[in-house]
């Protein structure tokens, strides 16, 4: 999104740039509430002023999600599902950690021949045929987590991780 882009290097993070055709946000630095540098809530609230000046109410209605470097690399890191197995992988990135009796429902509950493992504020999903077909889509889990969320395809969140790894490791 050429205005997300535009906005982020006015105003955001050091090095900030959008990556993929979802526009995820990518970072050199986030800096904390009180410094110079904008803080995670600052990112926030600027992509979702972005989103709704461009997009409109019904796009905004979706608030970003912010990770940092580090939280993206344990994302990879905790992936359940071994590299290169069957179906599809998706994982879905919660605003907050659910609730311990939603997500022990969640997770209890017979998904067909899919998987859900849910670690923290993220929750890995394996479709064992199509996303389309699951009783686990992930609009799916977020009303059954009361939760606010995006998914992302396993492809993307590599590529993502492999934007950071570039990213920090320029001078």
């Amino acid at each position: 999104m050429t205005a997300l882009r535009e906005e982020l290097a006015v105003a955001g993070p050091a090095g900030a740039w959008t990556v993929l055709p979802e526009g995820d946000v990518v970072g050199d630095v986030v800096g904390d509430p009180g410094e110079d540098e904008p803080g995670p809530d600052a990112v926030v609230r600027l992509v979702d002023a972005v989103v709704l000046r461009e997009l409109g109410a019904e796009a905004a209605a979706h608030p970003a999600l912010v990770r940092t470097a580090a939280q993206w690399r344990e994302v990879m890191r905790a992936g359940p599902f071994a590299p290169g197995a069957a179906g599809v992988r998706q994982v879905l990135f919660l605003r907050d950690a659910p609730e311990p009796r939603l997500r022990r429902a969640l997770v209890g509950r017979d998904w067909g021949g899919d998987q859900v493992v849910v670690r923290g504020r993220e929750v890995y999903l394996r479709y064992a045929g199509t996303v389309e077909g699951s009783l686990a889509q992930h609009g799916t889990v977020l009303r059954y987590l009361d939760g606010v969320g995006t998914a992302r395809d396993w492809d993307t969140v590599r590529a993502i991780g492999e934007a950071l790894a570039g990213a920090l490791a320029r001078p």
